[in-house]
């Protein structure tokens, strides 16, 4: 049975990869985007920054919640 430890555990884990995944993105070294059919190339990056951004402070805020319970 999975303890609130192992889910903050995995959290702080999902954190630490989502990190590590966007450095490129976030120092210029990779960039992101999408194409139409035929059409030119939009840059998305920063709004994929900022997703993941996002999402690594709805895992912070998760963590936080299970701390309080335990």
């Amino acid at each position: 049975m999975a303890t609130d430890q192992d889910y903050i555990d995995s959290l702080k884990a999902r954190i630490e990869a989502s990190r590590k995944f966007i450095e490129p993105f976030t120092t210029g070294g990779m960039r992101t985007g999408t194409r139409s059919a035929g059409g030119e190339w939009v840059d998305t990056t920063q709004q994929w920054i900022d997703r993941e951004h996002d999402t690594i402070a709805l895992y912070e805020r998760l963590i936080e919640r299970a701390q309080r319970r335990s």
